[in-house]
């Protein structure tokens, strides 16, 4: 009986989830300009795909410091090559996003929805009245649907992956 009741609670919590779920949780954190939680929504390749960028640039800052100034600079003009070697990712996630001008992701002017779903991928694309699109990549990973790539994330990480 227990068994078969988790087994509905874990079959319902499934059902029930959808990938523009975890693109309406971008934005709402990129509004807010919250790495920690924008990073819970990466798939776990993407993460170590960033995580590695990270400590490169980590590494950068301790072994060629002139060369980190000039690509910390351009990213965070108000961050200091010394800070980036104590920081974690998600609290230099959170300076990047408030760099990045959400005003044009108002949630609320959402004017359509669409998400193609084939077997544990899934692309979700929010369209709002202006004709701006948002779309993800995404895969079923954890009990949730994840980020596996999109080009705003591109735009985001352009300084620090390269």
């Amino acid at each position: 009986m227990v068994r078969a009741c988790l087994l509905i609670l874990i079959l319902s919590a499934a059902a029930s989830a959808d990938p523009r779920d975890t693109v309406y949780d971008f934005v709402l954190a990129l509004e807010r300009g919250d790495g920690y939680t924008m990073e819970t929504l990466f798939s776990q390749s993407l993460d170590a795909q960033l995580q590695a960028a990270y400590g490169q640039l980590q590494e950068m800052c301790g072994q060629q410091p002139e060369l980190a100034r000039s690509v910390v600079g351009r990213m965070l003009p108000m961050v200091s090559v010394s800070d980036i070697p104590g920081m974690s990712f998600g609290g230099f996630l959170s300076l990047l996003l408030l760099q990045v001008d959400a005003s044009g992701f108002d949630l609320s002017s959402v004017e359509r929805e669409q998400v193609g779903m084939d077997g544990r991928n899934a692309t979700a694309t929010i369209i709002w009245a202006s004709g701006d699109t948002l779309s993800f990549q995404m895969v079923w990973e954890g009990g949730r649907w994840r980020i596996t790539g999109s080009s705003p994330l591109g735009d985001i990480f352009q300084g620090v992956c390269r």
